[in-house]
């Protein structure tokens, strides 16, 4: 098993937990966190992953082949997805947001 990077292993959780939101801070952040609608431990991993409930983490330490693994933080936060405008929904005017 080797490390897949974050985009893929997100893409991974939305195939192993049909009907959650999962979502990544900014790309350009050091310390990237995964948000999600799934408590960590009701979480569906990919192989070779687990729960590291001390750190708050997922990760594959002990899993890899070359020895090399990845850690990403997941946070349970509903209240992130909440106010959202769904990506294809128009944007209202300035106007419209203060007298709507």
């Amino acid at each position: 098993m080797e490390n897949m990077g974050i985009e893929k292993f997100v893409e991974e959780l939305r195939e192993l937990n049909p009907g959650a939101k999962f979502e990544t801070n900014a790309p350009w952040l050091t310390n990237r966190v995964i948000y999600g609608t799934v408590t960590a431990e009701d979480l569906q991993l990919p192989t070779g992953y687990f729960w590291h409930y001390g750190y708050g983490s997922i990760s594959n330490k002990g899993n890899t082949q070359n020895g090399y693994y990845e850690s990403f933080v997941y946070e349970y936060d509903i209240s992130h997805f909440e106010n959202k405008m769904e990506p294809n929904q128009p944007k209202k005017s300035l106007f419209a947001r203060i007298f709507g």
